[in-house]
């Protein structure tokens, strides 16, 4: 079990980190290795650098405040701590940590906007038909009681 430490604040977390910082690679590395003692609090770092650059990509998605804050907490939730995403990138392969974040949110946005659709559609749910109009044709002729 991965546990997020409490006593990480987001201080620190100014405009401009993120995209615009290079890739602390010690860091990736250490959060990626579960076993460390270090890395939770690798973990918590790195949320505090990126979750600016993360808020910022939803919102430039078009989502509200609110709506942006929540997939910024999903996707650190599910893909930080919980998928440990630091071990499926290899720096040795060339791609660049935030480059390979970015394709991230992408597909998060993308599965997200899926599931949205989805569930304004049922979600697969069978529905029961319903014959509305009959039923206040009904109504109509029924005494009120009240």
């Amino acid at each position: 079990m991965f546990y997020y430490p409490e006593e990480m604040s987001w201080e620190g977390s100014l405009p401009g980190h993120g995209w615009s910082l290079p890739t602390r690679w010690s860091l990736v590395s250490e959060a990626a290795d579960r076993d460390l003692p270090s890395a939770a609090a690798a973990v918590a770092l790195l949320c505090r650098d990126y979750w600016l650059p993360i808020y910022r990509y939803f919102r430039g998605r078009g989502c509200a405040i609110e709506e942006a804050e929540d997939l910024t907490q999903e996707f650190l939730s599910r893909e930080f701590i919980e998928n440990n995403l630091f071990r499926r990138i290899d720096r040795r392969t060339g791609m660049k940590f935030r480059d390979y974040l970015r394709q991230c949110l992408k597909h998060d946005f993308l599965d997200e906007m899926r599931r949205i659709r989805a569930l304004k559609r049922g979600a697969g749910v069978a529905t029961i038909p319903l014959d509305t109009p009959e039923a206040e044709r009904w109504l109509a002729r029924m005494p009120r009681t009240n």
